[in-house]
Parts: C-alpha cells; structure tokens; sequence
C-alpha cells in the first residue's frame, strides 16, 4: 500500500489548544472530536499521525518539539510514553521499536512501530514529496502522484 500525507494550507482541524501563555482563546478537543476522527479517518493515517514526529513528552505530559509536529499530536489525542503510544480511548497502542532519525542523504525521517493488538510492524518514514517517491518502489507509486503532489505544493 502506499499512502502520502501532505499539508495543505486550508486544512480543518476539529480543535486547538494554545500554548501561548496570555491565549485566552483556548478551544479544547472534544471526545466527540477524537471518536470523529477515529470513524472518519483510515487507521494507516491516524497512526502515522500519532508516531512519525520528533514530538516528545515531559514527565509532567507537557509536548515539546516542532511547533506543527505539537499541533498535530495535540490534534490526535494520542498519550506519547518512551516506548508506547496510546490512543485517546486506550483501545489502540504503538510500541515504539526504533527512531529513524533524520538521514540527510535521504533528508527522511521516520519510525518503526509494533501494533500492540496485531503485532504487525509498521514503518513510517517521512520526507519531501520528491524524496519520498525516489526511495518509492517505482511500481507502489501511484499514477497520479506528481501531479497531485505538485498541485499541493503549489496551492500551499
């Protein structure tokens, strides 16, 4: 399978938090949010979501990392352990088996995650659009894939 996630400007997200001290504009997300996504969005996308980042957690829960990368995993809801990730209903988890820290030659990052009901392992690697589809087995890419790549990146 394969499966590309591109930002675009525009992108509607159910909620935020701020994390600007003086923010008082603070708009939780709701459970009914998160079982929103849960049921609209595929699996494959929710986990990418919740384990390809450089997000990381304080012991007091607090997320540091990349400004967008926080955002994102605010958005999913998802608990980030040392070594697990949890969903919001508890009823998912990734076991968090290697980093993939950013490879400059490649300019990819990514990770290795075990499903903790399936067991399957999962890798999940992240990168420019041109970069992703250069390492891409040129059979798994799909037909359309430059066009709407271009387009995205185009648009924002």
């Amino acid at each position: 399978d394969f499966d590309a996630v591109i930002p675009v400007e525009g992108a509607k997200f159910s909620g935020r938090v701020s994390f600007m001290p003086n923010d008082n504009e603070e708009q939780r997300i709701t459970d009914e949010n998160r079982a929103k996504i849960k049921a609209e969005v595929p699996e494959r996308l929710r986990h990418a979501l919740a384990c390809c980042h450089t997000v990381a957690a304080l012991r007091d829960g607090t997320l540091v990392g990349n400004h967008v990368e926080v955002s994102m995993v605010t958005l999913t809801g998802w608990s980030i352990g040392e070594k697990e990730l949890k969903s919001p209903s508890g009823d998912e988890a990734l076991e968090v088996v290697k980093k993939l820290d950013f490879d400059h030659s490649r300019m990819t990052s990514g990770v290795v995650v075990r499903n903790s009901q399936t067991k399957q392992l999962v890798v999940y690697v992240k990168g420019s659009y041109e970069k992703i589809k250069s390492i891409s087995e040129s059979t798994e890419v799909p037909e359309t894939y430059d066009e709407v790549t271009q387009k995205c990146a185009k648009d924002g």
